[in-house]
């Protein structure tokens, strides 16, 4: 099980075992979205909007932060 929490989003996401992007299709729900197995629709993944007010604090506190991805930022002289 592999999971995040991204405070200033207030998203959370929870990967299983078995996770893969290439397997995973996604459905959308009024809290967030769930990740199924394309051809099993066992699921693999759960993403959690407003993480904050629908689960437990203890949860979110020990989900790590997000990777920080790479950010290209281009600047243009006035």
């Amino acid at each position: 099980m592999d999971g995040h929490y991204d405070k200033d989003a207030d998203i959370a996401w929870v990967r299983l075992q078995g996770w893969d992007k290439n397997l995973v299709r996604v459905e959308r729900t009024g809290t967030g979205l769930i990740e199924r197995h394309r051809t099993t629709g066992q699921v693999l993944g759960l993403e959690f909007w407003e993480a904050s007010e629908r689960l437990p604090a203890e949860l979110l506190d020990a989900l790590p932060s997000p990777p920080v991805r790479g950010v290209a930022v281009e600047r243009q002289h006035a």
